[in-house]
């Protein structure tokens, strides 16, 4: 049984994180690691630093929070049966299957290093550790070989977000461009390519026939956000997969302004009087957008006709 080849770490009344350092020699077995949930204000109540190498398998069990900081070498599965499993940045999974049951949590910025992800119903996966700045980050899908990662209904998926994709060049005109005209698509596509920006991303870079099915509930939360017209959030990276499937998801009404969506299946954060949420190219390249309301829009371009007129006049 499990009992066999456990590790247990702290208990409900620990008020500190309890760290095992050394490596760890799978061999051939499954490892159950519990963890109990305790006091410390750190949430994470147990840590492996060591390598985990060997062809065994772990399975994450206890209602705690066990984080995983090395580059961990093993080929079997990882199962996060209850609790929580953080992937640290400095951090991997092993290469095997990983899977997450209901009412677990898969979160982290470090690497899942599978070639088979699967979120059951009721199974959590957030990227980042929070939501200070310093707790956002990306969550990396990495492996050389095919992959298929499958995000099924009823799981539920959370990005927290600060300042956007592009921060450090903000166009509230689009390039010039009317919004959803070909030009701006090309725009936000463009921008998607520049980095995660301060807010969770999910990226996946796999062999190129690998898959991504996703029909999970996907909440975006803001954490010190301050909206502005231009801003694009690229949420989701998926430019090295062959395919993806989001016919299990429901984007929703495009623009919106958040506070219509609280109960919908891609919950985005309430924007200001006139500001919308633009989530057309969101299965296109996982962007969202921010956009003025149509009478903002035609306030901007009678803002600009001054400047046109005395161009011409020059």
């Amino acid at each position: 049984g499990d009992n066999r080849y456990s590790l247990m770490l702290g208990s409900a009344y620990s008020t500190h994180t309890l760290e095992f350092q050394n490596s760890i020699n799978l061999g051939s077995r499954t490892r159950r690691i519990e963890v109990a949930d305790g006091t410390n204000s750190s949430n994470v109540d147990g840590r492996l630093t060591g390598v985990l190498s060997g062809a065994g398998s772990i399975l994450k069990d206890g209602t705690g929070r066990l984080e995983l900081t090395a580059a961990n070498t093993y080929t079997g599965t990882t199962q996060v049966r209850a609790g929580s499993l953080l992937i640290a940045a400095s951090g991997s999974t092993g290469s095997g299957e990983v899977s997450v049951a209901a009412n677990a949590t898969l979160l982290g910025t470090g690497i899942i290093a599978g070639q088979c992800i699967t979120l059951s119903a009721d199974a959590t996966l957030h990227a980042g550790n929070g939501t200070a700045s310093s707790d956002l980050g990306t969550l990396h899908f990495q492996t050389a070989a095919q992959a298929t990662y499958d995000f099924a209904t009823g799981s539920s998926v959370i990005l927290d977000i600060q300042t956007a994709t592009n921060q450090s060049s903000i166009d509230p005109t689009f390039g010039g461009n009317d919004i959803g005209s070909p030009g701006y698509d090309a725009y936000i596509d463009a921008i998607t390519g520049l980095g995660s920006g301060t807010h969770d991303q999910l990226t996946f870079d796999a062999a190129a026939d690998s898959t991504l099915t996703f029909s999970s509930h996907l909440s975006v939360r803001a954490s010190g956000f301050a909206a502005t017209m231009g801003q694009i959030f690229n949420l989701i990276d998926w430019t090295a997969l062959l395919s993806t499937d989001f016919s299990g998801f429901d984007v929703g009404t495009n623009y919106r302004t958040g506070a219509e969506d609280d109960l919908a299946q891609f919950d985005l954060p309430e924007l200001s009087d006139g500001l919308l949420w633009d989530v057309s190219r969101f299965t296109t390249t996982g962007a969202v957008v921010v956009v003025p309301e149509p009478g903002r829009v035609i306030l901007l371009l009678l803002g600009t006709l001054p400047i046109l007129l005395l161009r011409r006049r020059s």
